[in-house]
């Protein structure tokens, strides 16, 4: 089987360190990489740690699924993080180590997860390591990565073994590049995801659709959740007092019910259900859940992977961001300062997220018209994460 082109570029791509559509972002990455490759000449696998959930958002439709690690039981776990890590890893992920071979480039599905509490950047070192050791590249895609993580020593050795290291925004590449990291900046893959017609929920029927989307919050930010909780309400009740526009509540991460947007979302909806103008939207695979956004007026979202998808279709956007990831792409969407983003940790007010939505109401001409004229370019340049993986051979 031939593996590369007559010029050394290569055929197979491997997407890793993919926890599931349970969290639909992780999904739109992966179809958002298949539409960067649409040539047959490329095969684009994914190795999941959740195979069974990713079919069900028929994620095994567009490209093949490979399990990326085993289940171990609690007890080996337990005896062998006490002895050694790398004997536990080299079990854990036996499946996806067995099939490295040097002529397939393995693209780290990043995000933010080098910014996650645990052993997860040392599940990413020690497969890193592992790829490079056998002489196939490996690419961090699509990272948002804190100063304080890059600047750990372990993280910067990490760092350095990666073939390509690429941020989805300015704010990462910049740290990066501060740091000498050899970086390339390219918007997250996720803003190239098609959309899919599906059908409208009800609230489109009579009146325009302010979308709304709140959950979990993460990364030791759990104690903003009361004034973000009371910001949401008081814009919702200024949606329903002050316009005709009907409110949709967008669920998003839905892991189990701990880690569900539905815990949020559903106190939302019981405040205001009787009102006859909040619907809460069903779980939809990330095509479906674009097609949606897509038809909304506006939106006010916490997950970043809701901001995007309705930001690629021009949709006007508050992002209540609570993450490094969200201050980033803000700033390269709408500029620094802007008064679309709501920085979650400095709400100063139970009223500051209706404020802004206030404003975006009355510019809604100016921002949808600058969207229109930014966004398309702002996505052209997803394309720089294909000419980064066809030439890390030359």
């Amino acid at each position: 089987m031939l593996y590369k082109f007559e010029d050394n570029k290569y055929e197979k791509i491997a997407i890793y360190g993919h926890s599931g559509s349970q969290n639909h972002g992780n999904e739109a990455i992966v179809r958002g990489l298949h539409e960067l490759f649409p040539d047959t000449h490329y095969e684009i696998f994914t190795f999941s740690y959740s195979e069974l959930k990713d079919k069900l958002f028929k994620l095994d439709e567009i490209g093949e699924l490979k399990i990326f690690c085993k289940p171990v039981s609690k007890n080996f776990i337990n005896k062998l993080l006490i002895k050694n890590k790398n004997i536990k890893y080299k079990q854990f992920f036996k499946p996806f180590l067995k099939s490295i071979d040097k002529d397939t480039v393995y693209c780290l599905e990043a995000g933010d997860q080098y910014c996650e509490p645990g052993e997860v950047r040392e599940w990413y070192k020690y497969v890193n390591k592992k790829i490079r050791e056998k002489g196939a590249h490996s690419v961090m895609l699509g990272c948002s990565i804190t100063k304080d993580v890059i600047n750990t020593k372990e993280v910067m050795e990490d760092l350095k073994m990666y073939s390509a290291v690429i941020a989805r925004e300015t704010l990462t590449y910049n740290l990066l590049s501060e740091a000498g990291i050899n970086a390339y900046l390219a918007p997250c893959p996720a803003f190239c995801m098609p959309a899919k017609k599906c059908l409208l929920p009800a609230c489109f029927d009579s009146h325009e659709v302010i979308g709304f989307n709140i959950g979990f919050l993460q990364q030791g930010n759990e104690k903003y959740i009361d004034m973000l909780r009371k910001n949401y309400e008081n814009a919702i009740r200024f949606i329903i007092d002050k316009t005709n526009y009907n409110v949709l509540l967008i669920p998003h991460v839905n892991w189990n019910y701990k880690n569900s947007d539905f815990r949020e979302l559903e106190k939302l909806y019981a405040k205001y259900k009787n009102t006859n103008r909040v619907f809460i939207l069903e779980e939809k695979g990330a095509p479906e859940a674009k097609y949606i956004l897509s038809k909304l007026k506006a939106l006010v979202a916490v997950r970043t992977h809701v901001q995007i998808p309705a930001l690629a279709s021009y949709i006007p956007t508050i992002i209540a961001g609570y993450k490094h990831k969200s201050f980033g792409i803000s700033n390269d969407i709408y500029g620094e300062n802007s008064p679309y983003l709501a920085h979650v940790q400095s709400l100063s007010d139970q009223h500051s997220i209706k404020t802004k939505l206030e404003y975006l109401l009355n510019n809604y001409n100016e921002v949808k018209t600058y969207l229109k004229n930014t966004i398309p370019n702002y996505i052209s340049k997803t394309e720089d994460i294909k000419n980064i993986l066809e030439n890390l051979n030359k």
